[in-house]
């Protein structure tokens, strides 16, 4: 065995994003190379090119606690979810976007609450 580096490892470099490691991706459905990442921190981030670069998306909990939850709504790709756990109990909660992430709503009855998971019912869609 050579000393001499591998090819392979001098093929690598980063692309993003840039703000913390990704705690959850998502492919938006019927979008093609749309991804959405989510920072530990609430960064959110999206690509519109299959994650060769990525431009964020203003979130109003970003760096206010630990976004532990990303969904997309199947039935519609531009209606997304993400729950909180909030430094301040008033950040915690579901916050929802119908607008690909133009405006983000902190849904009421989950205010002050850590939310770890968040899931769809096809029984019971919201």
């Amino acid at each position: 065995m050579s000393g001499a580096p591998s090819a392979a490892l001098a093929s690598w470099r980063s692309l993003g994003p840039y703000g913390g490691g990704a705690e959850v991706i998502r492919a938006v459905p019927d979008t093609k190379d749309f991804v959405l990442a989510a920072t530990r921190t609430g960064l959110l981030f999206e690509s519109n090119n299959g994650g060769a670069s990525w431009n964020n998306i203003p979130f109003p909990a970003q760096s206010a606690g630990v976004l532990h939850a990303l969904e997309i709504d199947p039935r519609s790709g531009s209606s997304w979810y993400a729950g909180i756990e909030g430094n301040n109990a008033q950040t915690s909660g579901v916050y929802r976007t119908g607008d690909s992430g133009r405006s983000w709503t902190l849904l009421p009855a989950t205010k002050g609450i850590a939310i770890w998971s968040l899931s769809f019912s096809p029984s019971n869609p919201m």
